[in-house]
């Protein structure tokens, strides 16, 4: 494995390792004394994160090979529901995650319209999801580099005071109140409140103080280069002031639900210019700034406002606020991407994209199907009336899954519990198949009309797999119980 950033998985910690690693070799390369790695990465977790390595990646790259697009639920209930706009790098990503939502929850579309800018997915007359080419406001870099300026140096935790001060700076803020929860530390602590590649040099000269050894400035900047794994300082900041977008786009609102009215930015700098303005023409009643933060592993400065008169109500509907898109990611990108990709190729070519996805009007052939994808396939499936069962492997176990359904298809009950604490019980007589989870502790399902050829596939479905044979399953005596190990690794 080279020390680079392709080498760095996102969303985990090893750049702090390899970087460490790196900024070792580079003091030793200039004879200067070696810290100790450990205290290294510890210094590096205290002032850097996540996405603070996504937005170096993203700098580093020759071009912005993004199309970045919206994705927003409609009327069907689902995990989409939670989020008022998601954003995608590109059409395929967000249709493959929708996918993933899909086959996840049981929502199998009866439609896809062809919109201007995008798609939307129906399942029946309700709209299920949209997906639609993200609209930039034209690129501003004045406009973010006032506002790096103003932020340079701010750290997330024990700088409330600092930051009020600098974003009054800022047009817009000047006259308007901030009433920002009390912080429990009382010095500057935490990652960078925004990042930015001067931001990260600042950064990286005070983890060098705290380590003993002092650097100045140019020295700070390789360091940067070497823990983000670019070869040097000026190939890491080769293309700072294009526009892109580094970790995520941003948005300003004044409504959360009417996603229509949403203004997108490629970066947190043009954001927080573009809400102090909108502050600055806000006509409405008085208002405050009760939100100013940016939590370990978000996404970024998330700014919002409430009204003077009810500053504790956090019902901000109609009022302005300034965030980071959330990024929609695939779950099962290796099932789900081929999918998006022949759909997406057909919607090109102006076919029809359900002919590549397989939803058909037959439930159980789009319940097989979406199995198969999650990683069940026909044997690991079995159907018991109105109820699925399926086993899965995750985590290194093997799970049954238990869902019931009416008979419109709406799933009632789903529940998901590791095999070898499970009891899988059947009454002969009266044809009734009772699962029990936690060691018999915890009732899951009892399920009727269940038939002895039923119960012989059920056998065979929660079986041991021959190639995994760590130990035999065993049998209660009058029912069946499947209790082995977990996987091993």
């Amino acid at each position: 494995m080279t020390d680079s950033t392709s080498s760095f998985p996102e969303d985990s910690s090893n750049f702090y390792s390899f970087g460490a690693r790196r900024i070792g070799r580079y003091l030793a390369k200039l004879g200067m004394p070696i810290p100790d790695e450990d205290a290294v990465r510890k210094e590096l977790l205290n002032r850097f994160e996540g996405v603070d390595y996504l937005a170096a990646k993203r700098l580093l790259e020759k071009e912005d090979s993004a199309d970045w697009h919206t994705v927003v639920a409609g009327e069907v209930d689902s995990d989409l529901s939670g989020f008022s706009v998601q954003a995608a790098r590109t059409f395929v990503d967000g249709l493959a995650a929708v996918l993933g939502i899909c086959d996840r929850e049981r929502i199998f579309p009866s439609a896809i319209d062809r919109l201007p800018d995008g798609i939307r997915l129906r399942v029946h007359d309700k709209t299920f999801a949209e997906i639609r080419r993200m609209y930039f406001e034209p690129y501003q870099p004045r406009h973010r580099e006032r506002v790096h300026s103003a932020l340079k140096g701010i750290r997330t935790r024990g700088e409330n005071e600092r930051m009020v001060a600098r974003l009054r700076s800022l047009p817009g803020f000047a006259s308007i109140n901030f009433e920002l929860d009390q912080d429990s530390r009382t010095e500057p602590y935490g990652f960078l409140l925004v990042p930015f590649p001067a931001n990260w040099a600042t950064a990286m000269m005070s983890a060098m103080v705290s380590l003993g050894l002092p650097v100045k400035r140019h020295i700070a900047q390789e360091l940067v280069a070497q823990l983000f794994g670019a070869g040097n300082w000026q190939h890491l900041v080769a293309n700072d002031g294009e526009a892109r977008v580094w970790a995520t786009p941003f948005a300003v609102a004044k409504s959360e639900t009417d996603t229509t009215s949403w203004r997108y930015y490629r970066t947190v700098g043009e954001s927080v210019w573009a809400f102090g303005k909108t502050l600055e023409s806000w006509n409405g009643k008085p208002l405050l700034i009760d939100s100013c933060r940016s939590a370990t592993l978000s996404d970024g400065l998330y700014v919002a406002t409430a009204l003077v008169e009810s500053p504790r109500d956090h019902d901000r509907e109609g009022l302005p606020f300034s965030t980071p898109v959330d990024i929609i990611e695939p779950e099962d990108s290796d099932d789900c991407y081929p999918l998006a990709r022949q759909a997406a190729a057909l919607l090109d070519a102006g076919g029809d994209p359900m002919a590549a996805l397989g939803w058909s009007g037959d439930f159980s052939r789009n319940m097989l199907s979406a199995n198969v994808r999650l990683g069940s396939t026909g044997d690991r499936t079995l159907q018991l009336g109105a109820w699925w069962l399926r086993v899965f492997d995750a985590h290194q176990r093997a799970y049954l899954s238990l869902e019931q359904f009416d008979a419109d298809g709406t799933r009632m009950k789903a529940d998901s519990i590791p095999l070898y604490k499970t009891t899988l019980r059947h009454d002969a007589e009266n044809n009734i198949l009772t699962v029990l989870g936690d060691y018999d502790r915890e009732d899951v399902a009892t399920i009727p009309n269940v038939s002895t050829e039923q119960i012989e596939q059920l056998r065979l479905m929660v079986s041991e797999p021959a190639d995994n044979p760590s130990a035999p399953a065993y049998w209660g005596q009058g029912d069946i119980r499947g209790e082995w190990p977990p996987l091993p690794n």
